[in-house]
């Protein structure tokens, strides 16, 4: 615990400036207020204007989140509103155990992190508020993980029924968070400062967040191997380094896949950086920092259900020159009919004010009737993108009238009939107009 004492890989020397500030000395902080950085807050002080300015020039701001770890004494309102669950105390972990003490001695009880409990759902409604207000870039789950690695924790001494209560918990955490930050907020960031190592079945929860964070670890294979796994779910890629000492900043940077890299060893403490990262680590563009083209929330306006052998599509503006990552969608399950529904979404250029020559398809996804609204993302060849017009369609196959998908007012919409099954047509064809813009969207990276 840090209280106490789909993307090509990153180059070598890609990492950047990751910079705790846990309290409000803000030492050197100007290093940290570029497009390059990275910066972690406090329990305390995430609304500080620090960190406005830090995203204003381009950095990225992690909220400091501890689901793990009930802290006794809540000293500012951010803590309260965390550590508040239906008007009362955080509910703990049974049997009562705790991983972390403070300097007094005094232990922080683990909360109630097993799937679907009452903390965890609060946990998970606190995070999609972050989400949503949008004063921060992601949030730095401290603990999270496959299991617990602290000597007061004695993790060898949980029977195995309770630790896989433990690690399926941990996983069914940021799983949702997944969901939810796809639904909400797909730019928003989740690393967690733990492995999902040590147990047969922890690694799962890699696929549901952006990266790790490894704290004070030595500079080796180890580390390698970790910063070379599949995140990213969201077209992001995060993996954090605590340097073990001051030496070892410069090694950790030099690892393939890691990404940000931050010279505050545990002798120095997190109140905020004891040295200057100037000559330490160069910034490094990252070439993930996602924008959009699209439509980037879910309109009001919903369809019937939707046609088998069918696609409809909406035209948007890429401003700039950029690598497509996803295409995404914005659907519900609720059109009508039982079973499922196969869906693909297709890029076309424009021609004239109607789409013209595909350039490229996705994969498919079948989605079953009943299913919540959400934004749904397609994996797509990651094709250059010149700027200019683009259509996104699309298509669905059947059963028909399993979904429904969303749109606002603004005529923006053309489509016609287009077997399934052999794939979009190439060129779009004929078709007819509409009356409303999809929710629908691609994500890129500038180059």
């Amino acid at each position: 615990m840090l209280g106490a004492a789909v993307l090509p890989a990153m180059a070598a020397h890609a990492a950047n400036r990751l910079g705790f500030f846990f309290n409000n000395s803000f030492n050197f902080i100007a290093e940290y207020q570029n497009q390059t950085s990275m910066l972690v807050t406090g329990r305390c002080n995430r609304e500080h204007a620090n960190f406005t300015a830090a995203r204003q020039a381009g950095a990225e701001v992690l909220a400091y989140i501890d689901p793990v770890d009930i802290s006794p004494n809540l000293s500012c309102q951010d803590e309260t509103d965390l550590y508040t669950v239906n008007g009362g105390p955080a509910p703990h972990w049974s049997p009562e155990r705790s991983e972390y003490q403070s300097n007094s001695g005094v232990h922080y009880p683990l909360a109630d992190l097993s799937a679907s409990s009452a903390w965890s759902n609060h946990v998970v409604a606190y995070v999609e508020g972050l989400m949503r207000e949008n004063k921060v870039d992601g949030v730095f789950l401290d603990v999270v993980g496959a299991r617990l690695w602290s000597s007061l924790a004695d993790w060898n001494s949980w029977s195995p029924t309770e630790q896989q209560a433990w690690t399926d918990g941990n996983i069914d955490l940021v799983r949702r968070l997944n969901a939810s930050r796809l639904a909400i907020n797909p730019k928003f960031i989740i690393v967690n400062n733990n492995t999902w190592d040590g147990t047969t079945t922890g690694t799962g929860g890699e696929q549901y967040v952006d990266g790790i964070c490894l704290q004070n670890h030595d500079v080796g294979s180890y580390m390698a191997d970790v910063a070379g796994r599949t995140y990213a779910p969201s077209g992001h890629k995060r993996v954090l380094v605590i340097a073990k000492s001051h030496a070892d900043v410069t090694p950790a940077a030099a690892i393939s896949g890691v990404t940000d890299v931050s010279n505050q060893s545990a002798a120095d403490g997190y109140g905020s950086p004891a040295i200057s990262m100037v000559n330490v680590v160069t910034p490094h563009p990252l070439s993930d920092r996602l924008d959009f083209f699209g439509y980037t929330s879910a309109g009001d306006i919903v369809s019937a259900g939707l046609s088998a052998d069918f696609k409809r599509a909406s035209k948007f503006t890429l401003p700039q020159q950029g690598r497509l990552r996803a295409l995404s969608v914005n659907l519900d399950g609720n059109g009508g009919a039982s079973g499922t529904q196969t869906v693909k979404l297709v890029l076309y250029r424009d021609n004239n004010g109607v789409p013209g020559a595909k350039v490229l398809e996705s994969s498919g996804r079948t989605l079953s009737a009943g299913a919540g609204q959400a934004w749904y993302s397609f994996t797509v060849d990651q094709a250059l993108l010149a700027p200019g017009t683009y259509w996104i369609a699309l298509l669905t196959g059947g059963t028909g009238q399993v979904l429904r998908d969303y749109g606002n007012s603004t005529p923006n919409w053309y489509g016609n009939a287009d077997v399934y099954a052999d794939g979009a047509s190439d060129p779009f064809g004929s078709g007819t107009a509409g009356s409303v813009t999809l929710s629908i969207r691609g994500s890129y990276s500038p180059e």
